[in-house]
């Protein structure tokens, strides 16, 4: 489990989760915050769970800042078989729109 302090002034104090599941797909879920969480421009609904995959767009509450999630395969045996990692943002760095 892993915390991700928002530092903004829209953002809740426990506004969405990231969840990896069993099958390997990664769902982000708004936890009903008052400001919304967005996935490529398009607000969640509470509660719902939503597929991210590579190259989605997060947004959380009215902040301006955006996260590129990314999913990065690493070899982890002599087969060359793949396991998944994924990140936001390349450590989650503010990329803003203008940059895209």
């Amino acid at each position: 489990m892993c915390d991700i302090v928002m530092d903004h002034i829209s953002s809740s104090r426990v506004h969405a989760t990231i969840i990896h599941h069993t099958n390997g797909a990664v769902y982000i879920v708004d936890l009903g915050s008052y400001h919304g969480t967005f996935v490529d421009d398009i607000r969640l609904k509470p509660l719902q769970p939503t597929l991210i995959v590579h190259g989605s767009v997060l947004k959380f509450g009215g902040s301006l800042r955006q996260y590129y999630f990314r999913v990065r395969y690493i070899s982890h045996d002599k087969n060359n078989c793949f396991s998944l990692i994924s990140s936001l943002c390349s450590r989650l760095n503010p990329v803003m729109k203008s940059w895209k």
